[in-house]
């Protein structure tokens, strides 16, 4: 019986253990499963939100209840994780688009009525009100061992508006490539394939290019070799983000000639603003082109002699000096000895010949590449470009005094010789003007000295012959060809009268004077309020600009005191003439050494004025006179008129400005009250309120106030006790109201 007790008691405690043991196992295995599960689910996660689409995991309920969504999906939908709760109650319902909901959630179940997966395009609401087309993909799937759908999102809705756009685009492009007489192509710029039109072939006589450009076509010598880095400025322009342009290029043709074209284009961008289309067409303006060409060429030359005429020569070596200011380079000034006698002895019809026979003796001891010009009736400017030493230079010019004098043209009673000035680039001078100086003074001396010579410039010659400086090219200039003069002063008035950008047709104007009379800045100075005299416009050649600077020190009455009755201020002897040199003071900083300006006025009152400051000393010609004093009568009575009437292509501040410096009564109407006068019609307008001409539909038995904005015409005011003239000209006023301003003559 004992051992049986004991028997007993063993069997309870191995029991007891074996029960502890399995308890212990439990907890053991419960820990490590939820180890595993607890890995297992961040591991998911990391998954989860390293994807670069939206994820979500919702519910499979009506509502698609969202019980996960990872940081891209926020991102896609522009909500946060708080929103998602407060605004959408978690519910992927309420972002899908009204208009799509049905059909979203018809495809979603019938697609899984046929298994476990679905794809479906729809369109989201963002949280900024925009619609985005994403493609919905998921598949069925147990979540914390509840029924759920595990899901991406792709946003899609570039190429959704790309496909969109391609159809319209290539509806559009049929339209236009089958009635365009041009010929229209389609650049992918991603593929770099490009599209033509049927007219490539037509026109061109060959199957165009259309893959990896623009290499293939280079290489194909399709585009003309001089014009290659203009065709490939056309691929940077699009690299660099311009949105279009045009570019003149030559482009082979089926006989293999080269034909001039211009390129226009228009770059289209997708939906992130990155260009990825570029659209135009190719016209051919071969035709006009050449056309052109040959009227340039022809303005530029002196028709007599073949030669550059004497404001191209300046402007080719000018534009040549400052592209090759790294090399040597001497300037030769050529005149006849006596040819006034020999005109006057044997008539113009022999000095003719002389001087066709020195042209065609020119182009032949100079090469090709220099620049060769007739300045005058027996005076020549060569360039030789790019010399190495100083001797070949004066061996050049005593060679060519030794030919000239072999001339011969039938009479052995004259002995035809000439006088030659030389100066050497950058050393007597680095802008055309200079070496100009310091060719004439060496011209004079070789005159001086016995003629038939040459000499080269050096500061002994230039302190000989101080007094006589320039005297052989004011009297050059003064014999000026007529027809070429009338021409440039036609050129400046059709500017101006045509203009429909005063501002812009100045800058023009200045750059034609200046690069006529080889000036290193012209410009314009305007009276400001306040009577400040501010420079306006300018165009720069070797001056440090000064736009918008002021004259400091005078105001418009004192400095009005330095023009004559001619209404023409000027220096031409340098800072250090006593009288006329308190302008140059002023900019002596800036190289200023001469200068030639013209008064501005306005109904009789000084407003400013033209001119132009040159870096060397010379005097000005009459002609030169005669052109200033031109350009400022007709601004004068042109650039008030022009800016009042042109009002609107200026900001309120300008608009105003313009205003208050016009030398005429000004006044702005909003319907049937004036809400502006300048100075001048506030003190002659004193009391006038318009009630009796003004009303809300018309102005001086016309529609002003329904003009369009820019319009403007002629019309009478009832002002003053009687009828003005005036004009009206509809604006936008302060803030972008309309109004009409009226100007009264």
């Amino acid at each position: 019986m004992r051992w049986i007790l004991v028997f007993q008691n063993i069997e309870r405690e191995l029991l007891f253990s074996l029960i502890l043991a399995l308890l212990l196992l439990f907890f053991l295995s419960h820990r490590l499963f939820a180890a595993r599960y607890k890995r297992e689910k961040k591991i998911l996660s990391n998954i989860l939100e390293s994807t670069s689409n939206g994820v979500i995991i919702c519910k499979r309920d009506d509502m698609l209840s969202i019980v996960y969504a990872n940081d891209n999906f926020l991102n896609l939908i522009g909500y946060s994780r708080q929103e998602i709760s407060s605004v959408l109650d978690n519910k992927l319902i309420n972002l899908i688009y009204n208009d799509d909901i049905g059909d979203t959630l018809k495809s979603l179940y019938g697609q899984l009525s046929q298994g476990d997966q679905f794809e479906i395009k729809l369109r989201l609401c963002r949280k900024d009100d925009s619609k985005i087309w994403v493609l919905w993909k998921g598949a069925k799937n147990l979540y914390s061992g509840k029924d759920c759908f595990y899901c991406t999102f792709i946003n899609i809705t570039e190429s959704v508006l790309s496909q969109a756009e391609q159809r319209i685009d290539s509806e559009r492009c049929q339209i236009l490539m089958d009635s365009s007489e041009n010929v229209i192509f389609e650049y992918n710029i991603r593929d770099r394939i490009c599209y033509f039109s049927s007219k490539y072939k037509a026109k061109f006589g060959e199957e165009p290019v259309t893959e990896n450009l623009p290499r293939n076509v280079i290489e194909k010598r399709i585009i003309y070799s001089e014009d290659i880095p203009k065709f490939l400025s056309l691929f940077s322009c699009v690299s660099e983000g311009k949105k279009g342009g045009s570019q003149e290029l030559r482009i082979r043709n089926a006989d293999g000639e080269y034909i001039w074209c211009n390129i226009k284009y228009t770059v289209i961008e997708d939906s992130e603003g990155k260009p990825f289309k570029v659209v135009g067409k190719i016209i051919d303006i071969d035709k006009q082109k050449k056309e052109t060409e040959s009227l340039k060429i022809a303005s530029q030359m002196d028709s007599f002699t073949n030669l550059y005429n004497k404001s191209s020569v300046l402007m080719v070596i000018e534009k040549f000096l400052l592209d090759h200011s790294d090399k040597k380079h001497a300037l030769f000034f050529i005149d006849i000895d006596n040819f006034k006698t020999i005109n006057d002895t044997f008539g113009h019809l022999y000095g003719d010949k002389i001087i066709l026979e020195l042209s065609k003796l020119l182009k032949k001891q100079f090469r090709y590449t220099d620049i060769l010009g007739r300045v005058g009736g027996d005076e020549f400017l060569v360039l030789l470009k790019d010399y190495l030493d100083e001797k070949y230079i004066l061996e050049k010019a005593s060679t060519l005094c030794k030919c000239i004098s072999e001339i011969n043209v039938g009479s052995d009673v004259f002995e035809i010789t000439s006088s030659i000035g030389i100066a050497f680039y950058p050393k007597d001078g680095r802008t055309v003007s200079q070496l100009l100086e310091k060719a004439d003074i060496a011209l004079y001396a070789a005159k001086k000295e016995g003629k038939n010579s040459y000499r080269a410039y050096s500061p002994q010659l230039k302190a000989k012959y101080r007094e006589n400086l320039h005297s052989l090219v004011v009297e050059n200039e003064n014999r000026m060809n007529v027809q070429d003069y009338t021409g440039f002063l036609l050129e400046i008035s059709d500017e101006l009268y045509n203009s429909c950008d005063i501002d812009r047709s100045l800058n023009i104007i200045l750059e034609k004077i200046s690069k006529r009379y080889c000036s290193q800045r012209a410009y314009v100075f305007e009276i400001k309020r306040g009577g400040l005299i501010e420079n306006t416009c300018e165009h720069c050649s070797g001056m440090k600009s000064r736009l918008g600077s002021v004259l400091h020190g005078f105001d418009a009455a004192l400095y009005e005191k330095n023009f004559g009755e001619n209404g023409i201020y000027y220096n031409c002897l340098g800072p250090d003439y006593k009288g006329e040199g308190e302008y140059l003071k002023i900019f002596g900083v800036e190289n200023a050494v001469a200068f030639l300006q013209a008064k501005l006025t306005d109904c009789g009152l000084f407003k400013g004025f033209i001119g132009y400051d040159l870096a060397g000393q010379r005097k000005f010609s009459r002609e030169e006179v005669e052109a200033i004093s031109f350009a400022a009568k007709t601004l004068s009575a042109l650039l008030s008129s022009k800016r009042l009437k042109l009002i609107n292509k200026y900001t309120d501040d300008k608009k105003t400005d313009i205003m208050e410096n016009v030398n005429l009564p000004v006044i702005v109407v909003e319907q049937d009250r004036m809400v502006y006068k300048n100075p001048v019609a506030l003190e002659k307008l004193r009391g006038e309120t318009l009630k009796e001409c003004l009303c809300a539909e018309k102005v001086c038995s016309q529609d002003c106030l329904k003009l369009k904005e820019g319009e403007s015409f002629s019309c009478d005011l009832e002002l003053l006790g009687g009828k003005v003239k005036a004009t009206s000209v509809r604006m936008a006023w302060q803030g972008g109201r309309p109004a009409t301003l009226f100007y009264i003559k």
